[in-house]
């Protein structure tokens, strides 16, 4: 083994170590649910020796928690929500300004998970390109031309037969 795969393998046994302490430390702690089962990892005990040098690192979260008004606020959503299913009357009562603002809330979170969803699409798009790309730089020249023109006909094949399909429903 050459000494860029041996650096690589020492990092993984250590980053799992330290992973595997953070499990046992959760497991350990009041509260949790209580495991018989000796599932640990096999080289734990051989990479005990780590122990006294891992510093813990800390976690910040940007994240408060729920404040009291937004508790508030929640509660009065499921209120006024259980107050109008109670009520059944057909006619609608006018949308308070609270529900309002969570529907705003709501629209803007949809709105940035679809963007999210799309983008990560599009990532594995081009980190495939990437592969491609990076496969392609080890043929020759005129084979890598070949390659290039009939992965480009797979593509439009793939395209025509999608559009005679939506052609068709």
């Amino acid at each position: 083994m050459d000494a860029k795969s041996l650096t690589t393998r020492w990092r993984s046994l250590r980053d799992r170590y330290v992973k595997e302490l953070k499990i046992a430390d959760l497991n350990h702690r009041s509260g949790a649910e209580a495991n018989d089962a000796d599932d640990s990892w096999e080289f734990m005990e051989h990479m005990a020796f780590l122990k006294e040098h891992v510093a813990k690192r800390k976690t910040t979260s940007n994240y408060d928690g729920p404040s009291s008004s937004q508790q508030t606020d929640f509660h009065n959503l499921v209120e006024e929500h259980l107050d109008e299913e109670s009520e059944g009357t057909p006619s609608r009562t006018p949308t308070s300004s609270r529900k309002r603002k969570a529907d705003d809330v709501d629209d803007k979170m949809s709105a940035l998970l679809e963007k999210y969803i799309e983008n990560a699409s599009n990532e594995k798009h081009s980190v495939f390109g990437k592969l491609v790309a990076c496969k392609l730089s080890k043929f020759p020249e005129h084979i890598a031309e070949r390659v290039e023109a009939e992965i480009l006909n797979v593509i439009y094949n793939a395209n025509a037969n999608y559009r005679a399909e939506t052609n068709n429903e």
